[in-house]
């Protein structure tokens, strides 16, 4: 039979037929493609340390490889606790890390991730050679450049001064970051915003490309009107007068350290 004498309606229903199997193999390819809207996904990252950055009272940074599952790689930087073992020091870590991790600010350094250490039990058990343990650590954005300190020391080596319009920039930059800080809420963490507590030279990152970033979070402190007055903490020529004479750290104190 030729294409003319083929019955119309014949053809109409053969190509819907075609269609609909079409449209069900690629809804079968979907859903099982594909995870479901309550499938929890897990991926897994490994690290090769490279060398140390810094080291600081209560821990130390080093620049490491960031490898995924399909080999690609890129800098991070690592940060790890002198005394794991310390509790209240690892909660004090663990909320640095919450903190960055929510805020995202393009002055405010970015955290990725955090990697919880292997136990005590864990710690053992690699003595002989069983396992292999490690600290608990952060997984912070690498930052390729120097602190504002190494900055100023730079300049007053050469017996030069910061211009203007750059010393401007840094602290119009520092500004923009505390103030998103302030601002910042997230339930269970923060009702009232974070302060800093620590705004110095050696705080404020400066990447090569001019970007400015606030990091270490390590003593900040989640604003709450009505809770006690913490511990005095921070850089002693950065603190602010009121802290020293034994008020509560609100945003107005770190407006003054910047």
């Amino acid at each position: 039979m030729t294409s003319r004498n083929r019955d119309p309606l014949k053809t109409v229903k053969l190509s819907t037929t075609k269609l609909v199997r079409a449209k069900k193999r690629r809804v079968h390819l979907k859903t099982s493609s594909f995870p479901s809207d309550q499938a929890i996904l897990r991926s897994a990252f490994r690290y090769k340390i490279i060398r140390q950055l810094g080291e600081g009272g209560v821990g130390r940074a080093f620049l490491a490889y960031e490898y995924d599952s399909i080999d690609t790689f890129r800098h991070v930087a690592l940060k790890m606790l002198h005394t794991p073992e310390d509790k209240a020091l690892m909660e004090t870590f663990i909320l640095e890390a919450k903190l960055m991790r929510l805020m995202t600010d393009p002055n405010i350094l970015e955290v990725y991730g955090f990697e919880k250490g292997t136990s005590a039990f864990e710690r053992i058990l690699s003595s002989f050679g069983i396992t292999e343990a490690y600290n608990s650590f952060m997984i912070m954005e690498y930052i390729a450049g120097f602190n504002l300190s190494d900055l100023i020391r730079l300049h007053h080596r050469k017996r030069i001064r910061v211009l203007p319009q750059i010393a401007a920039h840094i602290v119009s930059r520092v500004a923009r970051g505390l103030a998103y800080a302030h601002d910042f809420k997230h339930p269970g963490i923060s009702a009232h915003g974070v302060i800093h507590r620590d705004i110095s030279p050696h705080n404020v990152l400066v990447r090569n490309d001019g970007v400015i970033k606030i990091s270490d979070f390590g003593i900040a402190y989640p604003y709450d009107p009505t809770s006690k007055n913490p511990h005095l903490c921070g850089t002693l020529d950065s603190i602010a007068p009121e802290i020293l004479a034994g008020a509560k750290p609100t945003p107005v104190s770190d407006v003054y350290s910047a």
